[in-house]
């Protein structure tokens, strides 16, 4: 067959729907701000020699950033970026990469990210369960609430140093 032959056949499977064309796929995203309430560790803080801080010992200020892929009506995967600044006591500004995925149940949303803190010492991984609650529909986006109970691993091993900490989390800001 030449490719005058062919020519129409290409032209009309260029100018026909694909199965992958005919998948929506919604890319979004939200930007927002976030505090740690209580946090609950395995060993003393060596500077307070507490095993629990609530907001009388530290104020951690979060501001999430992330990019979201809607790859259903109600599952996102979602990407976000932490921008942790330690502002009580006074301390450095860290960046956590917590790629997740949430599902919408209807009345809220649940979901799962995996948080890895840049530059942690001694080094860090965890898991971040959360509960996500639309509260108010803006027209270019929605205002939403969210409880996240992060739970990480510090060290490496199961060294003497190694320790697991616990946080809840209030979250809320614009996704869009």
């Amino acid at each position: 067959m030449s490719f005058k032959g062919c020519l129409p056949v290409l032209i009309g499977l260029g100018l026909s729907p694909s199965f992958v064309s005919a998948q929506v796929r919604q890319v979004g995203g939200h930007i927002g701000v976030a505090t740690s309430f209580v946090t609950v560790t395995s060993r003393s803080d060596p500077v307070t020699g507490k095993s629990t801080q609530t907001f009388d010992d530290r104020i951690p200020l979060v501001v999430p950033i992330g990019i979201s892929v809607h790859t259903s009506d109600t599952t996102v995967v979602d990407f976000e970026m932490q921008v942790v600044t330690k502002l009580h006591p006074a301390g450095s500004t860290d960046l956590n990469i917590a790629p997740g995925i949430v599902s919408d149940l209807g009345p809220a949303a649940v979901g799962i990210r995996l948080v890895l803190p840049i530059g942690a010492t001694p080094s860090a991984v965890g898991l971040i369960p959360l509960i996500n609650k639309g509260i108010a529909d803006l027209g270019f986006g929605k205002w939403f609430i969210e409880a996240a109970f992060p739970i990480v691993y510090h060290g490496s091993g199961a060294t003497t140093d190694s320790f697991v900490s616990f946080d809840a989390v209030l979250h809320t800001g614009i996704a869009f």
